[in-house]
């Protein structure tokens, strides 16, 4: 899995939904330091964070981790 493509996903989900990083941390009930680590690249998004997300935000990864390939 690139790391970069949870990242993209995050960062689409916040510009359709008008979200500043702020307001999607405290949707995910993380800090704002911790969004700004994941979506800058210096803490990784594992399938368990993934999960999280997904589950908070109700957005799914299932292409980022090869579970819905096109085709």
């Amino acid at each position: 899995m690139r790391q970069t493509l949870p990242i993209e996903r995050l960062r689409k989900f916040m510009s359709e939904n008008h979200l500043t990083q702020v307001a999607l941390a405290e949707k995910l009930g993380w800090s704002p330091q911790d969004l700004s680590n994941v979506l800058g690249g210096r803490t990784t998004v594992g399938l368990k964070r993934m999960e999280e997300i997904s589950k908070k935000l109700g957005i799914s990864f299932a292409f980022e981790i090869g579970l819905d390939l096109p085709g």
